[in-house]
């Protein structure tokens, strides 16, 4: 397996895990994909995790709309900091 698609399989079970539009139950497996390669790009990117959560919270703002996520900044952090530490492993 390359190293692109461990890291995205990483990254998503992680994003799955943390379920921040709170549809994973009614949703296929594949539901967040275009989310999760947002995000893997913005983990490249970022300095840090405070800048990685922000990232990530505006993306599923902008792809579920404000108020449609289940989730604060302080978990998107959270999942910021699992997915650093994912990327480096």
């Amino acid at each position: 397996m390359g190293a692109d698609k461990e890291y995205f399989n990483r990254v998503g079970a992680i994003v799955r895990a943390y379920d921040p539009a709170g549809i994973i139950d009614i949703c296929p497996e594949d539901e967040y994909n275009s989310e999760i390669n947002m995000i893997i790009k913005a983990a490249y990117q970022a300095a840090n995790a405070h800048e990685l959560a922000e990232r990530i919270y505006g993306v599923f703002q902008s792809a579920f709309g404000s108020g449609q996520t289940t989730m604060g900044i302080n978990e998107y952090l959270f999942m910021a900091r699992e997915i650093m530490k994912a990327f480096v492993e």
